[in-house]
């Protein structure tokens, strides 16, 4: 379910009626930077930082994790990955099959229950409660979409994410594909 708070939320929402559950997607271009925070410790060695970017039509996300981790491009609409290798001028191409989507999504087979409003980042969002199975969690969700709090456990501890800038606009398609001459380094099998 951490997965999942990652990589965004969208609403289904009726005009003039209040959603049922938060949308599972950004529905317009966005760049959201989050601070996560791993366990109970407000250490800073458990704190960590990431720029999440959506195309507003659903079908990429970037996460570029700070301190040099490894860039990841999904595309959502032909279920492959990019991992990305700047010191290498180099990707590697994984298979992003459904079954992980739904992991690392906010889908449908989740419950939500509003729980009340909010404001982060500047931005107001609606609070809700995340189910998924034995897991729990809580998300942040703007009406448009944008994860701006997430909080989710699993055998390992809890993790919150919290969006501290969130921007708008159009974002470059070339942002959502491996940089043009870099190497593809293999392509790993289904």
């Amino acid at each position: 379910m951490l997965a999942a708070l990652i990589a965004g939320a969208t609403a289904s929402a009726t005009a003039g009626a209040a959603p049922e559950r938060p949308r599972f997607l950004p529905a317009r271009d966005v760049a959201v930077d989050y601070v996560v925070q791993r366990g109970e410790s407000a250490a800073p060695a458990a704190r960590a930082a990431m720029r999440i970017s959506y195309a507003g039509d659903g079908s990429y996300l970037r996460i570029d994790p700070s301190g040099g981790g490894v860039p990841i491009i999904a595309n959502l609409a032909t279920h492959r990955a990019f991992l990305l290798f700047a010191d290498k001028k180099a990707y590697l191409e994984l298979p992003f099959d459904a079954k992980l989507q739904r992991v690392l999504a906010l889908n449908d087979t989740m419950h939500f229950t509003r729980t009340g409003n909010g404001t982060i980042a500047g931005l107001a969002c609606v609070e809700w409660e995340i189910r998924s199975g034995s897991e729990t969690g809580h998300g942040c969700i703007t009406d448009d979409g944008v994860m701006l709090e997430g909080e989710a456990g699993t055998g390992k501890g809890r993790t919150l994410l919290r969006a501290s800038k969130v921007a708008y606009g159009v974002l470059p398609p070339d942002l959502f594909a491996p940089p043009p001459g870099w190497r593809d380094i293999g392509r790993a099998k289904p």
